[in-house]
C-alpha cells in the first residue's frame, strides 16, 4: 500500500487505524468547523425558544386577515372567494409545515432559515441574534429575494 499523500495522523478505531488523505482530512476538518460554528449559542437558542411561537401566532393572524378579505371581496363570485380561499389555505398549510417548530437544538438554524424564507421573521427581530445568526438570516433573506 502506498503511503505517498497520506498524513501521519490517524484516527484508531479499536485496533484498526484509518489513516487519512491530506485532502480527506482537510475536508474533515473544514466540516467540522463550518459544523461547530453554525451550533447556536445558549443565547440564540433561548431567543429561538422565546420568540418561535409569537412568529407562527404574528404570522398566521396576518394571514387570516388577509384570507377574511377574500371571503368578502365583493368582485368576486362566493364561488370564487371560496376556491381561492381554499387554494390560499392550502399554500399556507404547506408553509406552516415547513416551518413547523423545532424544540431541538442542532436543528435551530434549518428551522430559522425556514421560518426566515417564508417570512415568519420579522426583520425587526434579527437584531435579538448574535452578528452570525443576523448574518445568516440576511443572507437566507437576500437569497430568497434572488429566487423570486
Amino acid at each position: 500500500m502506498k503511503l505517498t499523500g497520506l498524513i501521519l495522523a490517524g484516527i484508531e478505531f479499536g485496533q484498526n487505524i484509518l489513516y487519512l488523505g491530506l485532502q480527506d482530512f482537510s475536508l474533515l476538518l473544514y466540516h467540522l468547523q463550518v459544523s461547530m460554528a453554525e451550533q447556536p449559542n445558549d443565547s440564540d437558542w433561548q431567543t429561538y425558544l422565546a420568540n418561535v411561537g409569537r412568529w407562527r401566532e404574528q404570522y398566521l393572524a396576518q394571514r387570516n386577515r388577509d384570507l377574511a378579505e377574500l371571503l368578502t371581496d365583493e368582485h368576486l363570485t362566493a364561488t370564487e372567494q371560496f376556491r381561492i380561499t381554499l387554494k390560499k389555505m392550502e399554500e399556507e398549510a404547506e408553509i406552516l409545515n415547513r416551518c413547523q417548530e423545532q424544540n431541538s437544538r442542532s436543528a435551530m438554524m434549518q428551522s430559522l432559515k425556514n421560518l426566515c424564507i417564508n417570512g415568519l421573521i420579522p426583520e425587526e427581530d434579527f437584531q435579538h441574534f448574535s452578528i452570525t445568526v443576523q448574518e445568516k438570516l440576511y443572507q437566507w433573506l437576500e437569497e430568497a429575494d434572488a429566487d423570486l
